[in-house]
């Protein structure tokens, strides 16, 4: 058994990330004139869902024992790295879950889509969850280590 650790806090890292895509969505000119250690908070950023969320769910899955979550236990941990509008809390009527539920189980129930983190090898399709592999605890370090 591999048992990899991250050096850094797991939530210190989002804070970082978070605070990078702040600066990233302000315009070049206003970024030079606004100190990078205080970027704007009034408005959070949420992160695009389909886009973005498999990272996140690589950061969580890579400080798990063993590097496993179960999906559920995914759900109640990826909202403590982002923020979700009303319209991914909502519950919508036909499936009786949040848009935001989906998007997470679609994160597995993808997994033959080449597009989708399983199908390429960052994690791996456990019996009621997820397991993060070497490929995926490789692209945490460098992805969120770029905030630094």
């Amino acid at each position: 058994m591999i048992r990899i650790t991250l050096a850094e806090d797991v939530k210190k890292i989002a804070r970082q990330e978070r605070k990078q895509q702040r600066m990233r969505a302000v315009e070049p000119q206003k970024r030079i004139e606004q100190p990078l250690n205080a970027p704007s908070t009034t408005e959070p950023l949420e992160i695009d869902l389909r886009k973005d969320l498999w990272k996140y769910a690589l950061l969580v899955m890579s400080v798990q024992p063993d590097g496993e979550i179960k999906t559920s236990d995914l759900f109640n941990a990826l909202p403590d790295f982002m923020e979700l509008s009303e319209e991914h809390l909502a519950i919508n009527g036909s499936r009786k879950d949040s848009k935001f539920s989906q998007i997470v189980r679609n994160l597995k129930s993808h997994k033959t889509s080449k597009s989708n983190f399983i199908y390429q090898g960052y994690a791996q399709d456990i019996r009621g969850g997820m397991k993060i592999m070497r490929k995926g605890f490789d692209f945490v370090r460098e992805y969120f280590n770029e905030s630094n």
